[in-house]
């Protein structure tokens, strides 16, 4: 009977295994996302990769450099445009949430990945957070900076959750952009920890209220009605964009 028994747990087991493999069709979209960041292997890259990443050839996906650790992945598409799909990748290692974004076009009826993204910011900058919030009495400049950073160095999770929170006092901020009330509007920025709002011109009907930047790198969020024609997440420069909130979106440019 023990040995009956031990047999019918195996047999389970692997069949259990056999469907968590074969969760995602092969080739899918899905699938190159689970494979390059949760796989232990992808002897198959080079059939799916395509542009910069065929540089990467011989360097190891994420899966394949955490294989030995706990490590936790959830993914989700943000973008389906023609022949592109992007990902957003939340990677959870030693309680810390590591943000990534894949995307990922169709070559000749191939899905491949085209690249791969994380904003990363210099070490420095989390360093000048940490000494500010140690402070035992910070200035009112030390505080307005250290609300930025606290923001800057968020993940994206953190980040959306703090734009609900706030999502009546940031549409205050565009009324009064709106009506060249700048007083009205600096204050409100300084009160949130955020850097500057501004338009771009390539996207008139947007208001991107800019948390902070440093160097090409920059975090914020944006506003667009419904007929505005907004940026389209890719590789270069507005690497993350996600609606949050009717009309509000959360942004990473690189």
């Amino acid at each position: 009977m023990k040995k009956f028994s031990t047999k019918i747990f195996l047999v389970v087991l692997l069949l259990s295994l056999n469907i968590s493999a074969q969760q995602y069709t092969k080739g899918s979209p899905e699938w190159l996302v689970d494979m390059f960041f949760n796989s232990s292997s992808f002897e198959e890259k080079i059939n799916y990769y395509t542009g910069e990443m065929m540089n990467d050839l011989q360097q190891p996906t994420i899966g394949e450099e955490l294989k030995e650790s706990d490590a936790q992945i959830l993914f989700y598409k943000i973008l389906e445009k023609d022949n592109r799909q992007n990902f957003a990748v939340e990677l959870e290692v030693n309680e810390r949430v590591i943000d990534f974004y894949c995307y990922i076009i169709k070559e000749n009826e191939t899905w491949k990945i085209e690249a791969i993204r994380r904003f990363l910011l210099p070490r420095f900058i989390y360093s000048v957070y940490d000494s500010l919030s140690n402070l035992p009495s910070p200035s009112p400049p030390d505080q307005n900076l250290m609300k930025t950073l606290q923001l800057f160095t968020m993940n994206d999770a953190q980040l959306k959750n703090y734009l609900n929170s706030k999502d009546d006092e940031y549409s205050n901020i565009v009324w009064y952009f709106n009506r060249n009330e700048n007083e009205e509007v600096d204050s409100r920025l300084s009160l949130l920890g955020c850097n500057a709002v501004y338009k771009d011109n390539r996207f008139p009907s947007c208001v991107f209220i800019q948390i902070n930047t440093f160097k090409r790198m920059e975090t914020g969020f944006f506003y667009a009605n419904e007929k505005s024609v907004i940026p389209l997440m890719s590789p270069k420069e507005f690497i993350y964009i996600e609606k949050v909130l009717p009309g509000w979106y959360l942004y990473r440019i690189m």
